[in-house]
């Protein structure tokens, strides 16, 4: 039995062909995913109620899709989905109310704060013991209410000062949040200025489970919003649209929740997210099959199919 030299140059161009395919293709590297965890405090900044992290990448390494969100026909903000992990309560107790995390703090302290941790005065309005990484220490640890930890979103929502003297409030806040006055709250501000609005929302809902109140007013001129045509355009107002942005600069630290609001302006300072830990890690991504198999076998399959043809000619 021998082989025709056609046969034999078909071979040779599919061995050749799988050697090039191979030249080019490796195996996926992982992803380095970043993020925050952060500490939610209830209305009294030591007593721990929520946890949750903001992330750059989802569960599976791939990059956070963002689509754009409308008020009246005009872009106002970004949803970032998948941008929120493990948003846990605390326990509850028997009757039913949160469990808290006790953060070490200047007038509730034990062994562990002073030997662990020191004190930072008037650290987001409150006298923290922190770590040597400055994060907060807890004197009682916080204890995750698992039926209540979810994966979700966030919302990035610009509300310019005429929008506020006009009374239009977050799209996405939830009855809790509701201020009752919320035109009166604003106008009678004598330092008006446009914020932002970071809604955390549970996947395929529109109703946040909390919200934060970032005053713009606090913000170098250069790096805020100019209007609400600004967000129409992703290179401008990276406090809306730049979900990378608004990580590495921690903004959820530096904004107000929006239920502590309780008087005009916005100068409290109290009961801020605190972080609680940064973070990168790899995250595993689907990997290309090795060619040396995928390809070779393909080969195989292809040259036998082939010479079996060519041998019943013969």
């Amino acid at each position: 039995m021998s082989y025709s030299i056609k046969a034999k140059l078909m071979i040779a161009v599919t061995s050749a062909t799988v050697l090039g395919m191979s030249a080019f293709i490796q195996p996926a590297e992982a992803a380095k995913k970043q993020g925050e965890t952060y500490s939610q405090p209830s209305e009294n900044e030591f007593k721990v109620e929520a946890q949750f992290s903001l992330v750059n990448q989802t569960r599976s390494g791939q990059p956070i899709v963002d689509q754009p969100v409308e008020r009246e026909g005009a872009v106002v903000g970004r949803r970032f989905f998948e941008a929120i992990e493990n948003y846990t309560e605390g326990t509850k107790s028997n009757d039913n109310s949160i469990v808290f995390g006790i953060l070490c703090n200047i007038d509730n302290k034990n062994d562990t704060c002073t030997t662990n941790g020191s004190l930072k005065s008037e650290y987001y309005g409150g006298y923290y013991y922190l770590d040597i990484n400055n994060f907060p220490i807890f004197q009682t640890p916080f204890v995750a209410n698992e039926a209540s930890r979810f994966d979700g979103d966030i919302v990035a929502e610009f509300l310019g000062a005429e929008e506020l003297k006009k009374g239009y409030k977050p799209l996405f806040i939830n009855a809790n949040e509701e201020i009752e006055e919320w035109q009166k709250f604003f106008a009678e501000t004598t330092n008006q200025t446009d914020v932002i609005v970071y809604s955390i929302l549970k996947s395929g809902e529109d109703k946040s489970e909390f919200s934060y109140l970032l005053k713009l007013g606090d913000i170098p001129k250069n790096d805020r919003c100019q209007k609400i045509d600004d967000i129409k355009n992703k290179d401008k107002c990276s406090y809306v649209n730049d979900l990378e942005f608004i990580l590495n600069n921690s903004l959820l630290s530096k904004a107000v929740p929006v239920r502590s609001i309780k008087t005009p302006g916005l100068s409290s300072n109290q009961a801020r997210a605190l972080i609680q830990n940064k973070f990168e890690q790899e995250v595993p991504v689907a990997t290309v099959p090795e060619p040396s198999i995928t390809l070779g076998a393909l080969a195989a399959v292809g040259a036998g199919s082939l010479l079996k043809r060519k041998t019943k000619q013969s």
